[in-house]
């Protein structure tokens, strides 16, 4: 061996013996790119023994780099390669080296420094691995935390947080199939917000009895399932085969500081050994951190459904609600509330409480009662209020008021507006029908029992006299038979007068009186019931003279306005001394025509003219003869009047008579 030779490899010796002590992997390549020298970290890294790296180049197929993105590095871009080229140390930060051994990458830092002689020969390639695994992952898992906090402010639902926490997720490892399962204390059942796998679709919310998913979410600790491990949880009955198998599961408890929420779970379905310990110790890091994440995003959500489900309730109910702080400042308001207080948008939008309340006031009957029930409610934290306001143009509202209290202390009041103008009204209108029902049920009651007692007179006298009448004509004495077939006959026409306006009055309140009004000649149907009332006038020898307008044409209904021309001319002869005078005049007024019926009877006392016309008085007079009457004539005059829209009213004087007119719209 001559001295250079020498000389080299006590050199070699030196260097071995100085790299084995270095913590980094250390390479030396001869100037032809052979290996000639390497330490045991190095071998750990590349996989291969020091006596396999001798005399390999850097190009041997036994070990490889790959570039951040997971492809091979092209040959020309490998470390010694490289540096040969480019005559300088060239360094790589992040590569990956894959281990066959441990089915992964390994990140490292290279760094192949090339040494030159002189004469720029080259002499030998250094090239030099720092393991910066632990350091590249948690790069990985930071940025991974990063994303998935970023998205708890950015991302709408639960659905899309779990989606981004997917995505960030499959960056460091693999996930295409992955699902979270989240336990709900509710109902016991987990459900499954987010699911994405190759062969199952999302199972409703399910109890999960002895699943791998409800294994981990019982014991609370992360676990790599291989088949071996399955066979093994199987025989032990912890767990039993739920879904498609998968010979690569990985399921981690999302677990925060006082419980465990739920399970992430990956697989793949048709490789062995996808997962390591390295990838279960990474999503065992980052479960908690998620599990914080998520619940924050539920308890969003729910705070979101709480106030969508408060501004929902807000906007659909019926009263008007202002929320006013401790301060007096308006804090919420509904739409109902600028409704019933025709308050403009332009000034709600200012919420602006002084402006507002001025607008109040300017619309209350009494706004001093109103700002003192205010003030006195603000120093009365925990009294409710019920009053009743009055508006100047007529509404009335139902106020309500009590605290609005957080952590048990009041933070400010909540007041609601209830219109009740139309329930109020309602209510009165009641109360008036059903005093009117009761009093009109009483006077029917006693109206009905005086026509029993008027009925009965005439009847007894058409009976009586029949019974003389038969008895007379038995005994053939006919002397009185003219007589007593008169008194009948008065008694009967009597009767039946009485019992028409009955059937009338009655068909009229039950309103099973049809109203058929057309056009008609009003003296045609003056003249037509002063025929029919002549037989009466004669007997008592009395004048009925009529000064009415021919050709005029009037919309009514016949029956009914004959009902009322022949009850005033009825009660006229009635109460008009034999041989007196009835008058019936009409007149054509621009709308209108109107009838007036006058007698030089007895007439009738000031204060008894307001008990005409009304069925609760019973207001009757003996005739001139001492014909008997109930009133319920006139009762029924104003019943057919008022279905014809028309007046009706009577003057009066004793002694010298009355006047009854009456007046129709003509069309």
């Amino acid at each position: 061996m001559n001295n250079e030779s020498h000389m080299e490899s006590k050199n070699g010796i030196k260097l071995q013996s100085f790299i084995e002590h270095l913590h980094a992997g250390v390479v030396v390549h001869a100037a032809d790119t052979s290996i000639i020298l390497a330490n045991e970290e190095a071998s750990r890294l590349l996989g291969l023994s020091i006596e396999q790296m001798q005399g390999k180049t850097a190009i041997d197929p036994a070990w490889s780099f790959l570039r951040k993105d997971g492809t091979p590095l092209p040959m020309e871009e490998y470390p010694v390669n490289k540096a040969i080229s480019s005559k300088q140390s060239v360094e790589y930060y992040t590569i990956g080296i894959y281990r066959p051994d441990l089915g992964d990458n390994y990140w490292v830092l290279v760094n192949a420094m090339p040494e030159f002689d002189d004469q720029q020969q080259l002499l030998r390639i250094i090239i030099t691995f720092v393991d910066i695994s632990v350091r590249k992952q948690m790069e990985i898992e930071l940025k991974i935390l990063s994303e998935i906090v970023e998205g708890v402010l950015h991302t709408e639902d639960l659905y899309d947080l779990l989606k981004l926490i997917h995505q960030s997720i499959k960056k460091a490892l693999y996930a295409e199939n992955c699902f979270f399962a989240l336990y709900n204390e509710n109902t016991g059942l987990f459900e499954f917000p987010y699911f994405v796998d190759k062969y199952d679709s999302a199972p409703q919310p399910t109890a999960l009895s002895k699943s791998c998913t409800q294994y981990v979410f019982r014991t609370g600790k992360s676990v790599l399932i291989t088949p071996e491990v399955f066979k093994q949880l199987e025989e032990q009955k912890e767990i039993e085969l739920v879904g498609s198998p998968s010979p690569s599961w990985i399921g981690v408890p999302l677990q925060t500081s006082s419980r465990v929420i739920g399970v992430l779970v990956l697989q793949h379905y048709e490789k062995e050994n996808i997962y390591n310990k390295r990838h279960l110790k990474f999503l065992d890091s980052i479960g908690s951190q998620v599990a914080y994440v998520i619940e924050r995003k539920r308890a969003e959500n729910e705070l979101e459904k709480s106030f969508s489900l408060i501004a929902a309730a807000l906007e659909s109910t019926a009263d008007g609600i202002l929320v006013v702080g401790k301060n007096g400042k308006i804090t919420n308001f509904n739409k109902k509330f600028i409704e019933l207080w025709k308050i403009p948008e332009s000034v709600a939008a200012t919420r602006e409480d002084e402006k507002l309340l001025t607008l109040v006031l300017d619309q209350l009957v009494d706004p001093i009662s109103f700002i003192n029930k205010v003030e006195e409610l603000y120093h009365k934290d925990e009294e409710i209020s019920l009053d009743i306001l009055e508006f100047k143009d007529g509404r009335t509202f139902e106020r309500y008021s009590q605290s609005q209290l957080f952590k048990g202390k009041s933070v400010g009041r909540v007041w609601s507006f209830r219109d009740i103008s139309e329930r109020r009204k309602t209510i009165q209108s009641l109360y008036e029908s059903e005093a009117r029902l009761s009093e009109l049920n009483a006077t029917k009651d006693k109206f009905f029992s005086i026509i029993a007692h008027d009925l009965k007179s005439p009847f007894n006298s058409i009976i009586g006299f029949t019974n003389i009448l038969a008895d007379q004509i038995r005994k053939k004495e006919y002397d009185s038979v003219v007589e007593y077939a008169d008194i009948i006959r008065q008694s009967s026409q009597k009767a039946m007068n009485l019992l028409t306006n009955l059937i009338e009055w009655s068909r009229s309140q039950s309103g099973r009186m049809d109203f058929n009004p057309e056009f008609n000649e009003i003296g045609t149907l003056i003249n037509e019931v002063c025929e029919l009332s002549n037989v009466s006038a004669r007997q008592k020898s009395i004048t009925i003279t009529r000064e009415i307008q021919r050709n005029i044409l009037v919309y009514l209904d016949k029956d009914m306005i004959s009902s009322v021309i022949r009850n005033l001319l009825s009660n006229a002869i009635k109460f008009t001394h034999p041989g007196g005078k009835i008058m019936i005049i009409t007149e054509q007024l621009e709308h209108e025509i109107k009838v007036m019926i006058t007698d030089s009877g007895v007439g009738i006392e000031q204060q008894s003219l307001a008990k005409l016309f009304r069925i609760d008085e019973s207001f009757s007079l003996p005739g001139t003869q001492n014909e008997k009457g109930t009133g319920l004539g006139l009762v029924l005059c104003k019943e057919f009047i008022d279905k014809h829209k028309g007046k009706i009213w009577a003057e009066s004087e004793p002694g010298v008579g009355s006047r009854f007119y009456f007046t129709i719209p003509k069309y």
